[in-house]
């Protein structure tokens, strides 16, 4: 998971953070129809708190999504068209996993869905990165790239996808894993869950603009996370150090703690952000 190529520091949650969204911004519980509109905050300095207390104080709140993810009210067409095709592929995925159908339904669905690969299935080796800048910018880097993610991508079958989105100087994912998903009887893989703790940790990392990689991830599971239930991811700056940024993070579902998650984000060379290049 990489952040922005920007100077390190934290992020400072300020008035700004709060009520004037980016483009990428998206409101969460309005109490006014106007961000710049002046409310009991400019008054009070004291009352500037992060998004998350705005949002329990029942005042004005903006969360900004992490990601440059696609505009949903402004899909490119071949977008929208690779997003019905993948949320297909996810039915087909669903319905196989421990599926019940007889074996002349299954035959039948292999060859139908060897004609379908047949169409798709290129016939070099390839990259989700060909034809963008790579992952240049971190979470700023080119849509596509987000959009063929293999959790966050509305165009990716394999994603849940997890929808990523900062709330003050917190990163919070909000995901609901269903059977494909499963481990143990009812509860999400371990693996799952971690690349989950992957993901927001990365996020809070790029949020303090902190370029790297995940170093280290480590997982502690406090209780079975459940499918079918939202589980909500959290993480936050631990501490920096010249070349590291150690986040901490948990998740929990319908307010119960379920896991606890810690990364060590390390900065990389530029140059690893590249597309790569497969010989021919």
């Amino acid at each position: 998971m990489f952040g922005r190529f920007a100077s390190p520091g934290p992020p400072n949650p300020s008035k700004q953070d709060l009520r004037r969204p980016s483009l990428e911004s998206v409101l969460v519980l309005a109490t006014s129809s106007d961000p710049d509109t002046s409310d009991a905050s400019d008054a009070d300095p004291a009352a500037d708190t992060d998004a998350s207390a705005a949002v329990a104080a029942g005042r004005t709140a903006w969360v900004e999504l992490v990601h440059n993810l696609y505009d949903a009210d402004a899909l490119p067409e071949r977008v929208a068209a690779s997003r019905r095709a993948a949320e297909a592929t996810r039915r087909v995925v669903a319905g196989l996993v421990a599926s019940d159908a007889d074996a002349e339904t299954l035959d039948a669905a292999a060859l139908a869905l060897d004609a379908v690969a047949a169409t798709l299935t290129h016939d070099r080796p390839r990259s989700r990165y060909e034809a963008t800048g790579g992952l240049r910018g971190g979470v700023g880097a080119e849509s596509q790239v987000w959009e063929s993610h293999p959790f966050l991508g509305h165009s990716h079958p394999f994603a849940p996808p997890l929808k990523v989105i900062r709330e003050g100087d917190h990163s919070v994912a909000l995901v609901t894993y269903s059977h494909v998903y499963e481990g143990p009887p009812g509860a999400v893989h371990g693996g799952i869950v971690a690349a989950g703790f992957d993901m927001v940790l990365g996020a809070a990392a790029s949020m303090a603009k902190r370029p790297g990689l995940t170093g280290t991830l480590s997982v502690r599971y406090r209780k079975a996370m459940p499918i079918y239930r939202e589980i909500r991811y959290e993480g936050w700056i631990d501490r920096v150090e010249a070349r590291k940024t150690l986040v901490a993070g948990h998740a929990t579902a319908d307010g119960e703690l379920v896991a606890e998650g810690h990364g060590i984000f390390v900065a990389i060379p530029e140059r690893r952000l590249d597309p790569p290049a497969f010989d021919a």
